[in-house]
This record gives C-alpha cells, sequence and structure tokens, in this order.
C-alpha cells in the first residue's frame, strides 16, 4: 500500500504559526529541504502512537535544514496531570543547551577583543594556575586530592579558555541523580574523583560560580590539557570568565548582551510561578510498572506537581531555532584554527 503523504491541510498547526513568528527562518515544503513527507507523516503517527502508550505526554519537535524548517510537530501535554496542552510557548528545562548559550556571551566578550581563546584560564581564575594532574599510569584510580602526590604530575602546559570551550581541559563530571533522596552511584573513577564535589554543591556549599570554580580547580586533572576530550565542567569555568572579564553577574550579562538581543525573552534561570503554571513543562522518566502487564512501562513524575523554581528553562520552540542560528555561528568559529583540539 503506497504511503499517504503529509498535505498542506495535514501538516500541524504549529508549522504555520511558525512562519509568522520566526525570523531568520523560513517555511518551506519538506520536499524542498530533500525530505520525504511520507517518512514525515509516517513519523508523527508513531510519535502520537508511542505516546498514546504512555511513553511520554507530550511532544514538540521540529527539523531544521540551514535556516529552513521543513516540518514542525506540536502535541499531547506539557503538563499531565494538570492537562496544561504542549505548545510553541511551553518552556524546557534547558540543561545542557545552556553551553552554547553561554558560549555565544564568552564570543561576544572575544569580539570585543576583551578575552582570547588563547588566554590561560588562570588569568581569570588565579586557582587554575596551581592544577595538577593525574598520571596516566594511575587513570583507573578515583584521585580526588592533590596530598595523593605519588599519582599526579604537574602540568606540562596552563589550561587555556579554548579547553574549556572543547572540553579538553582535562576536567570531568561527577555522578548524578534524578533525586536528592538518592544515593549517588558512580560509574566510573572520574565519576568518584567529583563525588565530594557533587555532594558539597547539593548541600549548598557554594554560593558563587567564584567559589565554585576554585573547588573545582582543587580537583586534580584527568588529564593533560588538549590531549583528550571529556565531556566536562569546561563551560561552567566559561560562565566564570565571563563574570570576570564582564564585571557583571553571568545571569545579568547573559541576559542583557545575549538572550535580549535574540529576542529570548522566556529564557532564564528562574521562571516566575504566574507565568509557570501555564507555560513549563513538567518533567518525567519512564518506568516499570509492576501492577500492570508483562513488560509493561508508566510515566514517573520527576519534578513537584507545585510549582517553583527551575533553573534554566530552555527556549520555547521557536527559541530553540534561534539557537541553531547561534549554533552556525559558532560552529564557523569552532573551524578557526586556534580552536583546534589538538593544538597546544
Amino acid at each position: 500500500m503506497k504511503r499517504k503523504g503529509l498535505s498542506r491541510l495535514e501538516q500541524p498547526k504549529g508549522m504555520k504559526r511558525m512562519r509568522s513568528e520566526l525570523s531568520g527562518f523560513t517555511k518551506v515544503a519538506p520536499e524542498t529541504a530533500g525530505l520525504d513527507p511520507e517518512l514525515l507523516s509516517e513519523h508523527s503517527s508513531r510519535m502520537r502512537m508511542h505516546r498514546d502508550r504512555g511513553v511520554f505526554p507530550g511532544r514538540a519537535e521540529c527539523i531544521i535544514s540551514g535556516r529552513k524548517v521543513p516540518y514542525c510537530d506540536v502535541h499531547g501535554y506539557a503538563d499531565l496531570e494538570r492537562k496544561v496542552p504542549m505548545s510553541e510557548k511551553t518552556c524546557f528545562r534547558g540543561y545542557s543547551m545552556t553551553k552554547p548559550i553561554t558560549a555565544m556571551g564568552l564570543f561576544v566578550l572575544i569580539e570585543e577583543g576583551k578575552v582570547s581563546l588563547k588566554d590561560p584560564v588562570e588569568k581569570y581564575i588565579p586557582s587554575f594556575g596551581s592544577c595538577k594532574v593525574v598520571r596516566k599510569s594511575c587513570q583507573d584510580l578515583p584521585v580526588n586530592s592533590f596530598k595523593d602526590v605519588k599519582h599526579l604530575e604537574p602540568l606540562k602546559r596552563p589550561v587555556l579558555v579554548r579547553d574549556c570551550l572543547l572540553h579538553t581541559a582535562g576536567l570531568g563530571y561527577g555522578p548524578s541523580r534524578y533525586d536528592f533522596s538518592h544515593k549517588l552511584r558512580c560509574e566510573s573513577p572520574i565519576e568518584k574523583s567529583y563525588k565530594d564535589l557533587v555532594m558539597q554543591t547539593d548541600a549548598g556549599r557554594f554560593s558563587s560560580l567564584a567559589e565554585f570554580c576554585d573547588a573545582l580547580a582543587s580537583v586534580p586533572l584527568r588529564y593533560q590539557p588538549g590531549t583528550a576530550y571529556k565531556y566536562s565542567h569546561g563551560l561552567d569555568v566559561i560562565a566564570r570568565v565571563i563574570e570576570v572579564v564582564s564585571g557583571q553577574s553571568l545571569p545579568h550579562f547573559l541576559k542583557t548582551r545575549v538572550l535580549q538581543p535574540l529576542d529570548m525573552v522566556d529564557t532564564t534561570f528562574a521562571v516566575p510561578q504566574k507565568a509557570a503554571e501555564t507555560t513549563l513543562s513538567a518533567q518525567y522518566k519512564v518506568a516499570r510498572n509492576p501492577g500492570g502487564p508483562k513488560d509493561s512501562r508508566k510515566l514517573v513524575r520527576l519534578d513537584s506537581r507545585t510549582i517553583s523554581k527551575s533553573s534554566w528553562v530552555a527556549p520555547r520552540i521557536r527559541y530553540a531555532l534561534k539557537m541553531v542560528q547561534v549554533r552556525l555561528w559558532l560552529e564557523d568559529a569552532w573551524s578557526h584554527p586556534s580552536m583546534k583540539a589538538r593544538q597546544i
């Protein structure tokens, strides 16, 4: 049987609104971007099938090809319990989407000549001048202190600003959890190295980025800067560099120099309660359903049903597209010779 295509009348409602709301992006037919409208229609149907099975309560997705939007689909609920529908105005927690926003803030300062990718981080955060590195022969050990002298070696070169952008600074991440009542479980020696830092952060020991970055610098680097890639706290360090260079707090700088110029007015560190009641998406995970049929799953809510502060609410779907513009700009910057990860 021939699959039915996605006709003009059947295209998701979100697409028509996107055409008028998005600056810098053009709504086009899927075919013009080399996409199969029949496959997109099938994909849309399957997503609704998964939604109806309870895999997720709602979905907002689109496809960007260059600076064109050949597909957008918004359906289901942003908050299942309160029956708040998903829409283009729904806000999501940004998590690591904060990284390109922070990187954009740094490049604003680079354009103004106030900081360089080749600058040593210790120029702005002196504690990074005292870093030690875990020896190659000790990579399987959870080294978390400068006291473990026999497992450490000195820096062969300083940690540079570009290292923090590229996750080649030698930093890492600690263990994570959905709920503070859950035990922190480390899955690698690197996570074990950062466990104490995570526990201090969760306990509210750090009142500023400055304090956090000084504590971060006291954890031995896992490898020499510029020699390997490891997803890390590098952008937290960049955030502090922004504060030092600009003389402003990170939230204020990003708001005035990045978010407002892009008209991303709802992207913020915390959502006002009144706005959150109608625009903030709830958080869920899929879990086993012991009381249901064999191999059945259920949605478990991770956040409180009571609206409260949410760290880094991400762009609405139309703002997410604007962040694609930012990413395209950053990709041009990444290609510059000074950003090569192996250039020591």
